[in-house]
């Protein structure tokens, strides 16, 4: 009899933990129907702990989102910005290209006309050229019939009537400086026509000078101290087979000059004329340049009253120099200097 109570109630015990668990099971399916789930304590414990860390973390992580908000904003505007700007660039780019193919059909009408007015320039320059041989043929054989008719001294009168020689003895001077400084440096045997035309020039210059009446009108004349400036400028060059003769005429000229008064007046009045002569005596071998040299330097001195210029020739004159010429073989260069030394000294033996 007990055995059978034990039974009934570990038959109602184990009936009251099927509806216990009956009614649990009915209760969670009431509240999912409901949308709720069931949840353990521990578990809703733990749930609440993890919200509060989240929430935690999203309060500093707030700024930081912010900041980013901020930059991403920055970064679209900086991108929008930059669209832009390479819209810009591009337009630009295209004016620039255009630019360019604007410039580079210029540049190929300008290199075609270059190349058409090169080709025009170096037909004008062969035509110049000829145009000039024509002239330097022609003004050598004129000027050279006009050196051998001033050659007759009953001519000269018939060359300074009219004020043509004015003119001539301005296209004297500036003719010669241009020939100077054309050739200063390579005077070669393939100038031969200019020379001749130099030559004729200075020639007739020096058959003027030659006659008493040639000598008045150049010692007058407003163009003499150019021309003797420019004659002094010839002699001041290195010694020359090409212009050795062109000298030799430069200072028979200048010779010529001071016989006349008011020749030798504007010769003395020019400054460095003394020294040039006195280096043309060291410097040149012709003993026809150093004799007309000297006799124009005895002219210089000739005059008393030109105590500077004898001063000048005798600081001029080296021992070697004075030696050399005192020695040399020419009779004529012997006594020419043999005076210039009596008058230079004379001079230093005055009190």
């Amino acid at each position: 009899m007990e055995d059978l109570v034990q039974t009934a109630n570990e038959n109602v015990q184990c009936l009251a933990s099927e509806w216990n668990q009956l009614k649990l099971t009915l209760e969670e399916e009431k509240y999912q129907r409901r949308g709720h789930v069931m949840v353990s304590e521990s578990d809703l414990h733990k749930l609440q702990v993890e919200i509060s860390a989240n929430k935690r973390m999203l309060n500093k992580l707030q700024p930081e989102v912010s900041k980013c908000r901020e930059y991403s904003r920055e970064l679209h505007e900086a991108l929008a910005n930059s669209e832009s700007s390479l819209e810009q660039n591009h337009q630009r780019q295209n004016h620039l290209q255009s630019r360019c193919e604007a410039l580079k059909s210029e540049c190929d009408l300008e290199r075609e006309s270059k190349l058409k007015m090169q080709a025009e320039l170096s037909e004008v320059s062969n035509q110049l050229s000829l145009q000039s041989e024509y002239c330097a043929s022609m003004g050598a054989v004129c000027c050279t019939l006009l050196w051998r008719a001033s050659q007759q001294e009953h001519m000269i009168p018939h060359l300074l009537a009219g004020s043509q020689m004015k003119s001539f003895l301005s296209v004297v001077s500036h003719t010669l400086e241009s020939f100077l400084a054309t050739y200063e440096e390579d005077m070669s045997d393939g100038v031969n026509e200019e020379v001749q035309f130099v030559l004729a020039l200075v020639g007739t210059v020096t058959n003027v000078a030659a006659s008493a009446v040639g000598r008045e009108f150049l010692s007058k004349s407003s163009h003499s101290q150019s021309l003797i400036e420019t004659f002094k400028h010839l002699l001041s060059k290195p010694p020359s087979k090409h212009i050795v003769r062109l000298k030799g005429l430069a200072i028979m000229a200048l010779y010529n000059l001071s016989i006349n008064q008011t020749g030798l007046k504007s010769l003395a009045s020019t400054k460095g004329l003394v020294p040039l002569m006195t280096w043309l005596l060291s410097a040149e071998i012709s003993d026809e340049m150093r004799l007309h040299t000297l006799l124009l330097l005895h002219s210089l001195v000739s005059e008393p009253k030109h105590l500077n210029l004898m001063l000048e020739v005798k600081e001029g004159m080296t021992e070697q120099l004075m030696q050399e010429l005192s020695n040399h073989r020419d009779k004529d260069i012997r006594e020419v200097f043999l005076e210039i030394t009596q008058a230079v000294r004379a001079v230093g033996s005055e009190p």
